[in-house]
């Protein structure tokens, strides 16, 4: 976000429930519920439209929230975003992910795997500690979110400008997942960077914020010229 220029955007980034300083309430980890939450998000701040940004399992709420509130967003980028059929944990991921809240190494281990790329530096230790602070609900809640997710037959509802962005070396989103995606979305663009892997924004963050102020700067474009030729 601080590599964002200032001049031209205003940013933010609310914490999931169960995350961060986010209140950790038993109940709530769907889907649908997180998408609610940017929704209350956005009304709390008065935005009334903006570009929505979601990574990995964010992808997924930022899918909910475009179909269920697409008034509100401009544009659309999703980076390494889970199967929009759902993720269905194998029956032997379930005790890894209760070792990841009770074992930090554990849980640091299964991160560097989503940042292949990413040196093991005082802000990735920074993303572990945070991490290691979410809620019981929120390791568990969150595999079983994706795993009753589908909203494969409602991506052709989406009419926002759409960016989607995929690592090369990804193992937690697959390119199939992805290219799915990208053919159901009518107009989505598709970037993928070979040498990174899940998480291009902890891996290369200028790189992401170079596509991401790029693809708004020409949508922006695009506006202008379809609002110009349809006043003539």
């Amino acid at each position: 976000m601080d590599l964002l220029p200032e001049e031209e955007y205003q940013s933010y980034a609310p914490d999931s429930r169960g995350c961060g300083l986010t209140d950790k309430p038993d109940q709530g980890h769907s889907i649908e519920q997180f998408a609610e939450d940017v929704e209350a998000f956005a009304d709390a701040l008065n935005l009334k439209e903006f570009t929505l940004v979601g990574h990995s399992l964010g992808g997924a709420t930022a899918l909910r929230y475009v179909i269920a509130f697409p008034h509100r967003v401009k544009r659309l980028v999703l980076l390494s975003p889970p199967s929009a059929e759902g993720t269905k944990i194998a029956r032997y991921g379930y005790p890894l992910v209760k070792q990841w809240q009770k074992n930090k190494r554990a849980l640091s281990r299964a991160l560097k795997r989503t940042a292949p790329t990413r040196a093991y530096d005082r802000f990735f230790e920074k993303i572990v500690e945070e991490a290691f602070m979410a809620s019981k609900q929120v390791f568990e809640g969150n595999a079983e979110a994706l795993a009753q997710m589908d909203l494969s037959r409602e991506l052709s509802k989406i009419e926002a400008p759409t960016l989607l962005i995929a690592g090369g070396l990804s193992g937690w989103s697959t390119l199939r997942d992805i290219l799915k995606i990208h053919r159901l979305i009518p107009k989505s663009r598709l970037k993928i960077i070979p040498n990174v892997g899940h998480s291009l924004n902890i891996e290369d963050p200028q790189k992401f914020v170079d596509l991401l102020t790029e693809f708004c700067r020409a949508t922006s474009r695009l506006e202008a010229t379809t609002t110009s030729s349809t006043s003539s």
